[in-house]
C-alpha cells in the first residue's frame, strides 16, 4: 500500500514539473484548461501558432517569440548563447531565405519563460471605467499614441502593453492633420467616448532582459519636434536653427590607428549635434565598443550654406546622377535638424568610410543597426526604402527620434515617412 501511495506521489510530481518546463517561471494558471501551453521549444510554438498574431525579437541574451492560439496570446522567451546571438544577427533581412534561415536557428531554443498576456488584458469593466475620462488621463497613465488615427470619427490606435486598443474620443470638429500636427497634443483635452480591444500591441519588444540599459528619452525642455520631417518635399521649419540646442563634439581615434589626409579631419573637426542626440549617441557608441565595434562621427549639423557647398563637390567630383541620389537638396537634408549623423567604422586598425566599402560591412553594420532603437535612433535609409525615401541605401545614416517612436518605428519595419503618414508626398 505504502509503494503505490509513493509512486502516485513521485507520478504527480513528475506531472507538476513537466508543467513548469514548459512554461518556464511561472505562477499556477487561475483557469487549468485555457492557461496551459505543452510546448517545450520554440519550434513546438511555431507549429502551433496562428499566423497573423507572431511577433518575435532577438536580445543578445534572448529570443522573444509572441503568438496568439484559440485567442489566448501567449509570449516566450528562449535564453540565447553569444554564438545563437550572433548567428541571428548576422542575418541579413532581405535574404530571400530569411525566414527559413531565421527558423532553422530558433526552432531548436527551448523555452526558458512562458508568460499568459491574456492576463494583462484589460477586463470589459475596466475597458468601460475610461469612458468619460480625458486623453490627458490615458497618457499620465501610461498609454501611449501615435501608432495611427483617424481624424473623422477621433478613433486613435492606442496602446496599453502588451496590447492595443481602439480608444474614440469626443470632439465638436474634425481636426485637420497639418504637418505640425501633434496627436498627443490634440488628444489630451478630449473625453473618451469608448475603448475597444484591438489585438497585440509591441509585445515582443516591451520586455525587460539583461541587455545594456536603454536611454531613456529626455526631451523636456527641448522645444524642438524630434519627429521633424525633412526631406525632398519638406523643408526644414521656419526659425528651427534658431531653436535647437547643439552642442560640439569630437572623435577619440583608437591607438594604432593612422590617419591620412583624406580622413585626418576625423581627429581634427568638431562636429556639432542636437544635445539630447549626442547624449544618445555617446551611450550607444560605449555599447558597441564593449563588443568590441568602434564608431566615429564622420558628419553631422551642417547649416543650409553648407549643404549647398556640399552639393557642389559631389556633383564636380561624381556627376549630377549620382549627387542626386546621394546627397540632399539645401534646405532639405536632415543634417540641418542637428539630429542626424553619419558615422564610419574602424576596423583591423583601418578607418572605413568609403560609401561603398562601408556598405559591404554587412556584419558589421547588422550588429549596429540591431542597437539603434534601444538609444533613440533610426536607420534613415533602409535598403529598400528608396522609392519612399528618396535615397539609396546608408547604413551610416542615423536619425535621432527618441526610444518610444524609434522602437516603434524598428517594431513595424517601416520609414520615417511611412510612420508619420507621409508616403505619398516623399514617393512623389
Amino acid at each position: 500500500m505504502r509503494t503505490k501511495q509513493l509512486f502516485a506521489l513521485l507520478l504527480a510530481a513528475v506531472c507538476l514539473c513537466a508543467v513548469l518546463a514548459a512554461c518556464g517561471n511561472r505562477n499556477t494558471p487561475t483557469t487549468p484548461v485555457a492557461d496551459s501551453l505543452n510546448v517545450t521549444t520554440i519550434g513546438e510554438a511555431m507549429e502551433i501558432a496562428e499566423e497573423d498574431t507572431v511577433q518575435f525579437s532577438t536580445y543578445e541574451n534572448a529570443f522573444v517569440y509572441v503568438f496568439g492560439k484559440d485567442g489566448t496570446y501567449w509570449r516566450l522567451t528562449a535564453d540565447l548563447t553569444d554564438e545563437q546571438s550572433e548567428a541571428l544577427w548576422a542575418l541579413d533581412v532581405f535574404d530571400e531565405e530569411y525566414d527559413a534561415k531565421q527558423k532553422e536557428l530558433v526552432a531548436p531554443l527551448a523555452v526558458t519563460k512562458c508568460e499568459n498576456l491574456n492576463e494583462m488584458k484589460l477586463t470589459d469593466e475596466e475597458l468601460n471605467a475610461l469612458v468619460g475620462k480625458t486623453g490627458e488621463d490615458l497618457l499620465n497613465d501610461g498609454w501611449t499614441s501615435g501608432m495611427g488615427y483617424n481624424l473623422d470619427d477621433m478613433a486613435f490606435f492606442m496602446e496599453k502593453a502588451p496590447f492595443a486598443y481602439t480608444v474614440t474620443f469626443e470632439a465638436k470638429e474634425k481636426l485637420e492633420n497639418t504637418d505640425d500636427f501633434d496627436e498627443q497634443e490634440a488628444i489630451r483635452p478630449l473625453k473618451v467616448v469608448s475603448v475597444k480591444f484591438d489585438g497585440l500591441g509591441n509585445s515582443a519588444t516591451d520586455i525587460q532582459t539583461d541587455d545594456a540599459e536603454p536611454v531613456e528619452d529626455d526631451m523636456e525642455g527641448s522645444g524642438i519636434d524630434y519627429l521633424v520631417l525633412v526631406n525632398k518635399e519638406h523643408l526644414l521649419p521656419d526659425g528651427w536653427e534658431d531653436t535647437v540646442e547643439l552642442v560640439d563634439a569630437q572623435n577619440t581615434i583608437p591607438e594604432g590607428v593612422e590617419l591620412n589626409k583624406d580622413n585626418e579631419y576625423l581627429a581634427t573637426d568638431v562636429f556639432r549635434v542636437e544635445k539630447n542626440a549626442l547624449e544618445a549617441f555617446r551611450a550607444l557608441q560605449a555599447d558597441l565598443e564593449a563588443e568590441g565595434i568602434v564608431m566615429l562621427l564622420d558628419s553631422t549639423y551642417r547649416s543650409v550654406a553648407r549643404q549647398e557647398e556640399l552639393w557642389s563637390e559631389f556633383e564636380q567630383k561624381h556627376g549630377l546622377e549620382y549627387t542626386q541620389n546621394t546627397v540632399a537638396v539645401p534646405g532639405t537634408s536632415e543634417h540641418h535638424t542637428g539630429l542626424a549623423i553619419d558615422v564610419c567604422i574602424v576596423k583591423d586598425g583601418k578607418i572605413i568610410n568609403d560609401n561603398n566599402e562601408m556598405i559591404a560591412e554587412r556584419d558589421i553594420f547588422a550588429k549596429i543597426h540591431a542597437k539603434l532603437a534601444d538609444y533613440g535612433f533610426i536607420l534613415r535609409f533602409p535598403e529598400d526604402g528608396k522609392e519612399i525615401t528618396g535615397f539609396d541605401y546608408e547604413p551610416w545614416h542615423f536619425r535621432y527620434v527618441g526610444v518610444d517612436a524609434a522602437r516603434e518605428i524598428a517594431a513595424q519595419g517601416v520609414t520615417l515617412e511611412e510612420y508619420l503618414g507621409a508616403v505619398t508626398e516623399a514617393a512623389s
